[in-house]
Formats: C-alpha cells, structure tokens, sequence
C-alpha cells in the first residue's frame, strides 16, 4: 500500500462524502478512484471524447485503449 498527498479541498470533501456513504476516507477515495479509471459494473469507464465523430469505420470507445496500446506502445511508454 502506498501514500499520497491531497490538497486540503480535496481531502475536506473527502472527508465530508465519508460519513455520508458510512465508510472511511480512504474507501471513499479508492471507490472514486477506481470508479473515474476502471469504471464499475454498473458505470462502465466512458471515454467522452469517443462520441464525436459518427463514423461507423471508428472503434468502439471499449475497444480504444487496447487500438491505442497496440499501435502506438512507444508513445504510450514516454507517457508514463
């Protein structure tokens, strides 16, 4: 497990969500965080740019990031 460090606004509205979902701050934040990366089974990670264009050649929004890693993994790697 590791630490980090939020910003006092971040870590009081942390703190206010807490005893409203009757859980700790940091189950909030690893809720919220999983949530806006990997989605959950009810709200499955949106990529909201991936609507734009209404192309039926373009890849599905689900299908994108696999597209992504695969023809582009050295800029993919800088990235990171």
């Amino acid at each position: 497990m590791r630490r980090t460090t939020l910003t006092d606004e971040i870590a009081d509205l942390l703190g206010e969500e807490a005893p409203s979902r009757r859980t700790s701050v940091s189950a909030v934040a690893r809720d919220l965080l999983t949530e806006g990366f990997v989605g959950s089974e009810t709200k499955p990670h949106e990529i909201p740019w991936a609507a734009i264009i209404d192309d039926p050649a373009m890849p599905a929004a689900r299908d994108l990031k696999e597209i992504l890693e695969r023809e582009w993994p050295d800029a993919i790697a800088r990235d990171r």
